[in-house]
């Protein structure tokens, strides 16, 4: 999968506008409708009566599960402007769909030289009174994703999708209220992250031993609302009110215009390089590397010692006299100690790479006087050891 998608890959190495967001939160819909696309995008009325926007490419519309698997660039030359309409976030279509999207968004992050960031989140997530799980979920990946929240504070904003147009009272919601309403409900976000650091502070390091580690997360989760409320950083999609084409509602082009201003004119494009950003796999996926770690670990630490003994049998297979015996007695024992000291290392050590450890290995080969085709086989990746036979020099 990762082959086939990178070769699909657009890099671009000036600046671009990166929306990211959880799955279904209308990335792939904002960056069609500010990127000059809004032509082609159709208000549709569900089964249900709910009223979605829709493409004819298919890439929006019916579903909440991500269609975005590559990072996808979106040119808007009349802006002069570039925008990546990235995977979503909590993708929900297994793990390796999710490790092949952040390798891609890694790629691209790094290979850009300057960013804006502009982060999705639907109506419902972010309404007061309602579940925090949805953009607590946001808020996580996007501490993950970016390393360094201050250097990128002025390149960063929000934007809020399927604003609900009246209230319970059937009245009209001013852009200024629904701002207002957003604002407040991150404010009440940043209580509850504030509330558990004073639980963590309460706590004794000795019997919460990772209180420090939880408390970081917290802390940059707070640091991560606190820049969304600074002024001018937020705004909206408003939900359509009619079928038909959307350039057609009455407020479509003045959300789209309010959109691009906000990322254009009111974002500050922030020069970056490979550091600033990492990776953002779901608990699920991280579970699923740390057990292949654990394999690979086990697998490679069974060769090796596999290995080890293999060379100590033969040292002992070598014909020798009782005289003889006594006299190699000593070289016999160091060549063994030298071995064994190496597979030592790895096992102190999980973190050594196969290729180093088979230099290590060759090292002790040709440091004792072996013959020296078997340490260009270490150093070539070749761990076939039942047929191993060292020859003494």
């Amino acid at each position: 999968m990762l082959k086939k998608t990178e070769s699909e890959l657009t890099i671009h190495t000036g600046d671009a506008i990166i929306l990211l967001g959880n799955s279904g939160s209308g990335k792939t819909t904002v960056v069609q409708t500010v990127a000059g696309n809004i032509s082609n995008l159709y208000v549709y009325e569900t089964a249900g009566e709910d009223l979605i926007i829709v493409d004819p490419e298919q890439k929006i519309g019916l579903t909440t599960e991500s269609r975005t698997l590559i990072p996808e660039l979106v040119p808007d030359p009349p802006n002069s402007l570039y925008y990546y309409d990235f995977p979503g976030f909590r993708d929900n279509r297994g793990i390796n769909a999710d490790i092949t999207a952040n390798f891609l968004m890694k790629k691209v992050t790094d290979n850009l030289s300057s960013t804006r960031l502009v982060f999705l989140a639907i109506s419902s997530a972010v309404k007061v009174g309602n579940d925090k799980k949805n953009f607590d979920d946001l808020v996580s990946h996007a501490i993950q994703k970016v390393k360094d929240l201050d250097k990128l504070q002025e390149g960063i904003g929000l934007i809020v999708t399927k604003a609900e147009n009246y209230n319970n009272q059937g009245v009209f919601r001013k852009d200024d209220t629904i701002i207002n309403g957003i604002q407040e409900f991150l404010k009440q976000y940043k209580e509850d992250q504030e509330k558990q650091i004073n639980t963590i502070r309460r706590r004794k390091a000795g019997v919460f031993p990772m209180a420090a580690s939880q408390r970081d997360v917290i802390e940059r989760k707070i640091r991560f609302v606190e820049i969304l409320l600074q002024p001018n950083k937020i705004w909206f999609f408003r939900i359509p009110e009619t079928c038909g084409p959307l350039l057609e509602t009455s407020w479509a082009l003045e959300n789209k215009e309010a959109m691009v201003t906000l990322m254009r004119d009111t974002l500050k494009s922030i020069p970056t390089d490979e550091g600033d950003f990492g990776y953002s796999v779901s608990d699920q996926s991280l579970v699923e590397i740390f057990r292949l770690y654990q394999e690979l670990n086990s697998y490679v630490t069974s060769n090796i010692t596999k290995l080890s003994a293999d060379l100590k049998r033969a040292s002992f297979q070598t014909t020798l006299t009782l005289k003889e015996f006594f006299s190699q007695a000593d070289w016999i024992e160091n060549d063994y100690g030298n071995f064994s000291e190496v597979v030592r290392s790895f096992e102190g050590n999980s973190s050594l790479s196969p290729s180093f450890l088979a230099g290590l290995l060759a090292s002790a080969i040709n440091s004792r006087g072996y013959d020296q085709r078997w340490a260009v086989n270490l150093k070539s990746g070749e761990f076939q050891t039942n047929s191993l036979i060292i020859k003494r020099i």
